[in-house]
């Protein structure tokens, strides 16, 4: 589980710096793939607290890049 949370915080940190170059749309794709990832390793591990709360940023974090298209 790890290789793929580091994957996930990777396409997040990505999709943040397309977000804050005007590249909501390249931002909003790079959310939903850390997204996918985070929610795979969710429901593998649901006493791990930590996928549930960076699923939710990431959630979160899609939502301003859709608000920015």
């Amino acid at each position: 589980p790890a290789y793929r949370y580091d994957l996930s915080s990777v396409r997040g940190n990505l999709a943040n710096l397309q977000l804050n170059t005007g590249r909501a749309k390249q931002a909003e794709g790079l959310f939903g793939d850390a997204a996918a990832l985070l929610e795979k390793l969710a429901t593998e591990f649901p006493t791990d607290l930590r996928f549930r709360g960076e699923l939710a940023r990431m959630r979160y974090n899609r939502a301003l890049a859709f608000e920015a298209l």
